[in-house]
């Protein structure tokens, strides 16, 4: 099952690449006009050789849209069923080509 919040597309997969490396900073994507982050909450962040963001879920694992202070922003927080997911930010075209998704 996909799982969307905002411009953050979460994709399972069956299991981690192998070289991919755990990453302290949980935060999957950041609001570049507002300042609100989507951050992964009770579980881990992992990065791939090409910058592919990888999540590992457990149990208590939320997805929060929140602003600067922390507090929930726009999007509720979801509970991520235990597992692991590439992270996909959305992109969009313009005449100058694909570019990510501003929230």
């Amino acid at each position: 099952m996909l799982i969307r919040q905002g411009d953050v597309m979460l994709i399972p997969i069956q299991a981690l690449p192998p070289a991919a490396a755990a990453r302290d900073n949980k935060t999957l994507a950041l609001g570049e006009a507002t300042g609100h982050s989507h951050v992964v909450i009770d579980g881990e962040v992992f990065v791939g050789e090409d910058g592919t963001l990888f999540v590992r879920a457990g149990g208590a694992t939320r997805l929060r849209h929140q602003d600067q202070s922390g507090a929930v922003a726009e999007h509720l927080p979801l509970t991520l069923e235990p597992g692991v997911y590439e992270v996909r930010i959305e992109e969009e075209y313009t005449p100058q080509g694909l570019r990510r998704v501003e929230d």
